[in-house]
């Protein structure tokens, strides 16, 4: 099975970068960890799936919006294990997680990476997820007016629009 993560206490950037890589990755289970704020929970009852996830059927694991070991502790035993996909905008630490697989970009969040994949993909991404997308877009960029978002935030943006 591959498993879909994002780090504890996700916010709408890393829930709609779970959205996005599940369609880069058909199959894969998402799972979340860690308190949700109340803004988020109300969203995720629209597109969430409660599941178990037993470690040991993970072939491979999937790590969104982190790459800081700490944020995803409770899959830490999985990252020497199974092979690791990563789709990441932070600054990467000096101890980050290592992928054989993903994107780094230091843009304005995640979303705008996988959209900008899945993009060049010719994957569609259904009006409900482009909604999301666009509302994790917002959120990490501060509606486009950080001083880290980049061009290809616009980009994205434009093309969920």
């Amino acid at each position: 099975m591959k498993l879909l993560v994002t780090h504890s206490n996700p916010d709408f950037d890393a829930l709609s970068s779970l959205a996005l890589a599940k369609l880069v990755h058909p199959g894969a289970v998402v799972t979340l960890q860690g308190s949700i704020p109340a803004a988020l929970e109300r969203v995720l009852e629209l597109y969430r799936d409660r599941l178990e996830i037993n470690l040991a059927d993970v072939a491979e694991l999937i790590v969104v919006d982190t790459s800081d070991k700490e944020r995803v502790a409770p899959f830490g035993p999985l990252l020497d294990k199974v092979p690791v996909t990563l789709y990441d905008h932070h600054p990467r630490q000096e101890d980050a997680i290592a992928a054989v697989h993903g994107l780094h970009r230091e843009v304005g969040a995640t979303a705008t990476i996988l959209t900008l994949l899945l993009t060049s993909q010719n994957i569609a991404i259904p009006p409900e997820l482009a909604s999301l997308a666009l509302l994790g877009i917002h959120d990490d960029t501060g509606s486009l007016s950080y001083p880290s978002t980049k061009s290809e935030d616009y980009d994205a943006a434009a093309h969920l629009l």
